[in-house]
């Protein structure tokens, strides 16, 4: 029996479930007591058991927790949940859910009279209150990972349950950690899944999702999906978003009314106002216009019964897009808005380019040329400013004059001219900017084209020479007495000699068989010799499509398309070497027999022509060149059909000229080859009249009627039609070269962005071999990006050599006439006559040595700026202006949510103002809506549906116009409360007296020590003090928007670790009270940071984010000339929180640019957003004009009736007057004939008639 002692203990049990009856009845006394007590335990002491847990965690003992969790009931509470996530003891967790007690609170209660557990009904923990519970215990900036790493160890579950796990982690933004496990929990991609991510803004799952083809093809084709998806399109709130959807939907299998829903939501993109206009809530308006044209595009070509109206569409689009892109100024808004990304991965460029869409490219707007230009030479090309004038002291003497100076300068100073070295400029040959200069690679693969283009010709010419008969040339001469003589002319060259064929016969020298046979035997052997030079250089214009596929399958970009460049590569390389093997390798009878050789003739010719083609095709890259080869294609494709025409007339005229005159003259038209090609001669003014016999009057008259129609008409119709095609191609053909221009540099837009495979794909033949020495080695994962940062070193510096070769020979070419000119300048340096005559006579005998020490110093110079690899300005040390400050996206997302969460409040309160003020009840869920109430979650916050609420509420209410300096002082306001709050740090003295206070100061220096540790990024919260922070905070303390500096942090870190290695207390840093003993040991010679200093900064950085952020919603307002901002449109096009995948399409939001555009697109000129006001105004005038017409003739009608009253009364009066002037005296108001008297003339009724009446008789008339 057990003895309770302690009455305490008693009491204890009795919270937990074990009674004094349970206690004093316990007797174990055999196995079968025991089980039933174990068994007891298991069941009806839940809260003792939690207890136990809790303690088995606290003693870090998982496995034994896992056990009891497994084999016991338990009840869970706050206390437990909150332990196992903030020690990461996620196994216990995951036992809990498999083994279903996911339950807050007591889930069974045990009945004493019956001895049965009853269960009650309570609710489980789902997974999305889970995942809410972990990034609440870990929001912390620096718990990021931690965070991430928790979900991702629930991910791994695995647990066979209803509960959606993936919707729960795109409610909490987890899309990248859902992708990880998409394949484990397939069976959760449904429609509902589909609209949840659409609704939600899951941008990254989406596009991912889609790409991968994750989602059932099915769930596209049901009608619920397609009319929610338009729904939600017809909204406006994430047109970029739904586009982009879209495009990767096949809209072809949709049913008409759908695909007319979707084309009427198209047409409001041109036709309704900027309020209702749906690009204006788009954060990229070009791209949504770019994805509306590409839609409607595929729409006219798989359904033409909405052909004409897509291309009409399509074509306003396109306008407007054409007018948006003139209405933006700044040059970097123009880049970030080509170069965003659709779901594809595409940039805008690329859409423009594959589809042709010429109005978003026009030549009109140099921003397009300009982007082009940048992309060509590298982003960074203009920072360079550094010359050969900086480096080459031989050039810089001789392009410059000679300086007169004093007395006192050295002698190399004088035959230098004073030349310095210049290390303060950058310069384009650099490391840093020459691998991201397109122009360099273009320069390159040109250089290699020309070689191999060589290479093959002079594989071609010797085919011809040494696989030829050896013929004796007969050159017939005319003697002097008018007979013919024979000269017979040995060993010719026909390729060496200008020679005139027209008078020479060939004759085959007498050879034997076996004669021939050695000979073309030994010639065979010598061209073989071309073999290896064949293999190789084919081989690696072959390697570069390998090369692309390897790419493609290693990296995530899955983008490296063949272009027309490395199709032609892969062609010419093929056919070079199958014929170059057919020559070598077809029996030797094939060589000697004609027919059999015109074969190989034709290949050879097939193989020239394309190797030329080869080489012209990068003359599309020429701006000049490439629209007269353009013009030239597309004279061709347009002459084809008129090509077809003509060859029908000649065949039609060459039966009819065969038929009449074959028998009359045989050699012109004896058939019907003979006679196209006399009609052909005709067509081209080569004709004649005779030798008809007598059908001569006959044949003149055809022949002239053919002369008419082939060299009158057909020719001046192909003059017409090139002349059209000429003009066309003006602007055409820019367009396209841009298109080309593009298509050449996307290879290497995506090959900059990568980092492991690059190289792979940014060298051109036959540098792209020696790839291959460190293919197989890329297998390894650590070593990927170390051999891809090697091996372009390794090209680097094998350009550089043959770089410092030529600058080496081009100096050498310098060194006459810069010795002359060193000897001028000596001359007339004004050092004093003897020391002239002595420099003189020294550089006569020994100026040639000096020249070449210039030389090897300039050699010296330019190796060393080779050498600098980032730059001179970085290796100096030296500042770099052009420098863009990079902000902390953590800072900006913290920054933009606050923004957010303002202007919803403001909404919240400009809302109940205007309800109040206009009498009208709030409605019975306000209560959530108010931020001052306990129930009100702005993350629970349906942002649209609170809009459309008040829209139906305060329809053409103009309360939520507000300037935006009012919204930024509000946000200001709300900031400096949440500041208070938490409690800033006050400034560095502050810091250094509370350190000298000791424990008075410890309330002080534990704020401090607060914030410090905000900035510090350790790895996990078991970190030991000696750990270093990681590359994110060193990064993080170097941005503008860091509030300590490395120093610091470095010093504590320091003193921790001294701490420790003295053997004292150890430290926490992730503690505040352990920071705030830290900083109390720093003296007052201790460099700490001014932390009043970093405040300050941080918050002008704030104040500089909320400013930018805020002007980004600016619209253009009627009211006043002063900028404002329409919040209901600013909480529109921002629906949901701001995450980080789409932190940047939030940040090229720009209402003005967009309004202005699309008010000058209506009004068709490009005006100003305020000539919008002045029609609106222009058109109420007119309503007032015809309001005023309307009521002047209502009033005239009220005159009208006014004067029959007026006359009515006054008869009236006239007649009561006359019975009153006849009635006897006495009588009353009622005459003798029982009329009543409407009133006497001096009655109150009279006067107040009298007045009424002739007011209104003067306001009629006036």
């Amino acid at each position: 029996m057990l003895r309770v002692r302690d009455m305490d203990h008693l009491a204890y049990l009795r919270s937990v479930g074990i009674t004094e009856n349970d206690l004093q009845n316990v007797v174990v006394s055999n196995l079968e007591t025991l089980q039933r007590l174990k068994r007891a335990f298991r069941s009806r002491y839940p809260h003792l058991m939690t207890s136990v847990l809790k303690i088995l965690l606290d003693k870090g003992e998982e496995a034994l927790a896992c056990q009891m969790v497994a084999y016991y009931e338990l009840s869970l509470d706050d206390e437990f949940i909150i332990l196992t996530l903030s020690r990461l003891q996620l196994q216990v967790l995951q036992y809990v859910w498999v083994f279903k007690r996911n339950f807050m609170g007591q889930r069974y209660i045990y009945e004493h009279e019956t001895d049965t557990l009853l269960l009650q009904p309570i609710s489980p923990i789902t997974f999305n209150q889970l995942i809410d519970l972990i990034t609440h215990i870990h929001s912390e900036e620096t718990s990021q990972e931690i965070q991430d790493h928790c979900i991702s160890q629930v991910c791994d579950w695995r647990i066979d349950t209803e509960d959606n796990l993936p919707l729960a982690m795109l409610y909490h933004y987890k899309d990248a950690i859902y992708l990880e496990y998409i394949g484990k929990y397939k069976h959760f991609l449904n429609s509902e899944l589909f609209l949840y991510s659409l609704n939600h803004g899951n941008k990254l799952f989406l596009q991912q999702a889609m790409r991968l083809g994750a989602f059932s093809k099915q769930i596209f084709k049901d009608e619920d999906v397609i009319e929610q998806t338009l729904v939600i399109l017809n909204d406006g709130c994430r047109t970029n978003y739904l586009l982009n959807v879209l495009s990767l939907m096949d809209i072809s299998l949709w049913k008409n009314k759908h695909l007319k829903e979707l084309l009427g939501i198209f047409e409001g993109y041109v036709e309704n106002s900027y309020e209702q206009n749906a690009l204006l809530l788009s954060s990229n308006p070009l791209m949504s216009i770019a994805l509306t044209a590409e839609l409607l595009n595929y729409m006219a070509t798989h359904r033409k019964r909405f052909e004409n109206e897509c291309k009409k569409v399509c074509s306003d689009v396109l306008d407007l897009g054409k007018m948006f892109l003139t209405k933006v100024d700044d040059e970097r808004y123009y880049e970030s808005l080509m170069m965003d990304k659709d779901f594809r991965g595409r940039p805008i460029l690329k859409i423009i380019t594959e589809n042709y869409f010429e109005s978003l490219l026009n030549e009109e707007d140099p921003k397009g040329d300009n982007l082009l230009v940048k992309l060509w030479h590298g982003r960074e090309s203009s920072k360079c400013d550094g010359n050969i004038y900086g480096y080459s002291c031989l050039t810089h003497v001789m392009t410059t004059s000679g300086k007169k100076t004093s007395a006192g300068s050295t002698f190399i100073s004088l035959i230098s001219n004073f030349f310095e070295v210049n290390y303060e400029q950058d310069y384009t040959f650099q490391y840093r900017y020459r691998t991201r200069s397109i122009s360099v690679y273009f320069a390159k693969e040109f250089f290699f084209a020309l070689g191999l283009l060589i290479l093959f010709q002079q594989v071609n010419y010797d085919y011809l020479t040494l696989f030829r008969a050896q013929p004796d040339y007969l050159t017939v001469q005319n003697a002097t007495d008018g007979s013919n003589s024979t000269e017979i002319v040995f060993a010719i060259d026909i390729s060496s000699y200008i020679y005139d064929f027209a008078s020479v016969q060939f004759k085959y020298e007498e050879q034997t068989s076996d004669e021939r046979s050695e000979m073309i035997r030994e010639n065979r052997e010598v061209y073989r010799q071309w073999q290896i030079y064949i293999v190789i250089m084919s081989g690696s214009l072959l390697l570069q499509l390998v090369l692309r596929g390897i790419f493609n399958v290693c990296t995530s970009y899955k983008g490296v398309q063949l272009d027309k460049w490395c199709l032609m590569d892969a062609l010419n390389a093929t056919l070079n070497i199958i014929a170059f093997e057919v020559v070598v390798n077809v029996p030797q009878w094939t060589l000697e027999e004609t027919n059999a050789k015109y074969l190989l003739d034709y290949l050879m010719i097939a193989v020239l022509i394309l190797s030329w083609l080869r080489f012209f095709i990068y003359f599309l890259l020429v701006r000049e060149i490439s629209k007269m080869l353009l013009t030239i294609y597309e004279m061709l494709a347009d002459t084809l059909s008129f090509v077809f025409i003509v060859v029908c007339y000649l065949l039609i005229v060459a039966s009819v000229f065969t038929t009449l005159y074959q028998d009359v003259n045989p050699q012109k038209f004896g058939g019907m080859a003979f006679s196209l090609k006399t009609l052909y001669d005709g067509a081209m003014g080569v004709y004649d009249y005779n030798g008809m016999k007598d059908r001569e009057v006959q044949f003149s008259i055809l022949q002239m009627v053919h002369i008419y129609f082939a060299n009158i008409l057909l020719m001046n119709f192909l003059i017409a039609i090139l002349s059209y095609t000429y003009e066309n191609m003006q602007q055409i053909s820019v367009f396209k070269y841009k298109v080309n221009v593009y298509q050449y540099c996307e290879r290497y837009l995506i090959g900059f962005n990568d980092e492991s495979f690059s190289e792979l794909i940014l060298h051109p033949p036959p540098v792209s071999l020696f790839s291959l020495l460190i293919l197989p080695l890329m297998i390894v994962k650590p070593l990927v990006k170390p051999l891809n940062k090697a091996f372009s070193y390794l090209v680097f510096w094998g350009e550089n050599f043959v770089m410092l070769s030529i600058f080496f020979f081009y100096s050498l070419l310098l060194l006459p006439i810069v010795c002359g000119k060193i000897f001028f300048n000596l001359m007339f340096s004004g050092q004093g006559l003897f020391t002239v005559i002595f420099y003189c006579l020294v550089w006569i005998f020994s100026g040639l040595f000096f020249t070449f020490g210039l030389l090897v110093r300039d050699l010296t110079y330019l190796f060393g700026i080779l050498a600098m690899h980032q730059g001179c300005r970085q290796a100096m040390g030296l500042p770099d202006e052009l420098k863009e400050i990079i902000v902390d996206p953590d800072v900006k997302l913290k920054v933009y949510n606050e923004v957010r969460r303002t202007a919803i409040e403001l909404f919240l309160e400009l809302r109940k103002q205007a309800l109040s003020t206009m009498g009208l009840p709030p409605p019975s869920s306000d209560h959530m809506m108010d931020p001052s109430s306990p129930q009100f979650d702005m993350d629970e916050l349906d942002v649209l549906d609170m809009l459309d609420n008040v829209e139906e509420q305060l329809k053409g209410a103009d309360c939520f116009m507000l300037k935006y300096t009012v919204i930024h002082d509000e946000w200001s306001k709300r900031r400096k409360k949440t500041v208070q709050k938490v409690g800033p740090v006050q400034n560095a003295e502050e810091v250094k007296v509370a350190a000298k206070k000791g424990k008075a100061g410890n309330q002080l220096t534990s704020k401090i020590a607060t914030t410090i540790l905000g900035m510090i990024d350790m790895p996990s919260p078991t970190a030991s003090v000696g750990d270093q922070p990681s590359e994110h905070s060193k990064s993080k303390l170097m941005t503008e928007g860091g509030k300590v500096k490395q120093q610091i942090v470095d010093q504590l870190l320091s003193k921790s670790k001294k701490s420790k290695e003295a053997g004292d207390e150890v430290v926490d840093l992730h503690n505040p009270a352990d920071m705030a003993r830290l900083l109390d040991e720093f003296d007052e010679d201790d460099d700490i940071l001014d932390l009043d200093e970093a405040n300050q900064q941080q918050s002008r950085l704030e104040e500089k984010l909320v400013d930018e952020f805020l002007k980004k919603f600016i619209v253009n307002s009627e009211r006043s000339t002063l900028e404002y901002i329409d919040i209901t449109l600013m909480l529109r096009a921002l629906p949901n929180p701001i995450v980080g995948y789409n932190l940047e399409d939030n940040e090229l939001f720009n209402f003005k640019v967009f309004q202005d555009s699309l008010v000058a697109f209506q009004n068709l000129d490009i005006v100003n957003a305020f000539e919008y006001y002045d029609t609106k105004n222009r058109e109420r005038t007119h309503q007032i004009k015809e309001m005023l017409q309307t009521q002047r003739a209502e009033l005239s009608q009220v005159n009208d009736i006014m004067s029959q009253v007026k006359t009515q009364i006054q008869h009236n009066e006239n007649a009561i007057l006359s019975q009153l002037a006849n009635a006897p005296p006495g009588s009353g108001p009622i005459n003798r004939s029982g009329s009543q008297v409407f009133f006497e003339e001096t009655s109150p009724a009279r006067k107040l008639l009298g007045k009424r009446g002739s007011t209104m008789i003067r306001s009629n008339k006036q």
